[in-house]
């Protein structure tokens, strides 16, 4: 039981949101934004799991066996613990562009007119590589960046 539910949180943790591209090619940007507030919310509740009074009594029932899931299981929980603060935190400074990329995704203008949304946008990125502690990693930035590049050619194919 404790050796399948491990795997489970495995494969949550092992998620990314490249794999956005998988289903949709044309992803843009909001779906970054959904994907961090899914990933956060899930984290939370296997981490809710992790503390729980029940997990604890079997944690202690494992260490009072000298049992060898002690230490993977201490491993997963710091795991989970660490991609959860991530989560938050990209979450959390994607939210602030949320307002733009809303702009950008029902921009109804010309094409030409799509600077007055870009501008911000950048700056933003600017900003959140600056400040975030998670999020600026450049994987993470090409794959936002390539979501805004789907908008715009989305957009301008309207």
């Amino acid at each position: 039981m404790i050796t399948k539910w491990k795997k489970l949180v495995k494969k949550v943790l092992k998620q990314d949101s490249e794999s956005i591209f998988e289903t949709n090619q044309k992803a843009g940007p909001l779906e970054e934004i959904k994907f961090w507030d899914n990933r956060k919310d899930n984290l939370n509740h296997i981490y809710t799991q992790l503390i729980s009074k029940q997990l604890i009594e079997v944690k202690t029932f494992l260490t009072s066996q000298s049992s060898h899931y002690i230490g993977p299981f201490d491993k997963l929980k710091e795991e989970v613990s660490q991609s959860k603060d991530e989560a938050e935190d990209n979450f959390r400074f994607l939210s602030t562009q949320k307002k733009y990329f809303e702009k950008l995704q029902s921009f109804t203008h010309s094409i030409t007119e799509i600077k007055d949304v870009f501008v911000p946008i950048m700056h933003l990125i600017m900003l959140i590589q600056n400040s975030s502690n998670h999020y600026k990693s450049n994987t993470n930035l090409v794959i936002l960046i390539r979501q805004i590049c789907n908008e715009i050619i989305n957009q301008s194919c309207k």
